[in-house]
């Protein structure tokens, strides 16, 4: 909508810092009759189109409305309070997912992943780790495989191949409700069993987070399952059905 109010040229009487329109007296020169004229004319256009693209119970609540200004603010009022009321809501539903033995793993860490997907489409930067991976002074250089986690996590600087520093304000949320701020992100190489490596991207630079996770829903995602076989994890392509030897995930 503001992509085409723009391209109409009537944006500009959305903004709150704009004066109301005067009344046209007989003692105003023919110029100013004329810009307040168009002025009337634009914020007229301006309100038509807004309430064309509302719904009818939206459009018979503020059809009462003169102003395209007051319906404008209306609205973004009402959606902000619906994105922060559906934020509450998927974060609610993910702090309470629990697995099930009774469905397969990959289907469960997949309703994690879609909730996951419907809260970045919210615009919320933040990644998800479970409450045994806390903040904490006691941390170690381990590498979990973890299915709570939603991004990949490293709590030491040295172990990244390349870094670039965040910029954004990006934080982990943990499921006990607290944050923790990533101070960067790169891509950091496991080194698994018989010279087998693993490359992980994106890896978030947490540096007071406990333990250093892979997340297996995004191997998952990447068409990779891990395997456990005499008490060693390896990673296996799902769609070649072969041991990755080498891979960047």
């Amino acid at each position: 909508m503001t992509f085409l109010l723009t391209a109409l040229k009537v944006q500009y009487v959305l903004d709150p810092n704009l004066p109301s329109i005067l009344e046209i007296i007989d003692n105003d020169s023919d110029e100013t009759k004329e810009a307040l004229k168009k002025r009337e004319d634009d914020e007229l256009v301006c309100r038509g189109h807004i309430l064309n693209s509302l719904s009818d119970r939206l459009y018979d609540l503020f059809t009462s409305s003169k102003s395209p200004r007051e319906i404008w603010k209306a609205l973004e009022n009402k959606y902000n309070n619906e994105k922060q009321g559906a934020y509450k809501f998927l974060t609610l539903k993910y702090f309470e997912f629990t697995m099930n033995d009774n469905e397969s793993v990959l289907d469960q860490v997949h309703q994690l992943q879609i909730l996951v997907s419907k809260l970045k489409d919210l615009k919320v930067e933040i990644g998800m780790i479970t409450e045994l991976h806390m903040a904490t002074s006691s941390k170690n250089s381990d590498w979990w495989y973890d299915f709570g986690a939603t991004v990949h996590v490293c709590n030491e600087n040295s172990f990244f191949k390349d870094y670039e520093e965040a910029t954004d304000g990006q934080v982990v949320l943990m499921r006990n409700h607290s944050s923790v701020k990533v101070l960067g992100k790169g891509s950091v190489e496991l080194q698994i069993t018989l010279g087998k490596k693993l490359v992980l991207l994106n890896v978030l630079h947490v540096l007071k987070i406990r333990k250093n996770l892979v997340s297996a829903s995004l191997l998952c995602k990447k068409g990779v399952k891990a395997l456990l076989e005499s008490d060693k994890l390896d990673f296996v392509d799902s769609v070649r059905c072969h041991t990755l030897i080498s891979a960047r995930l």
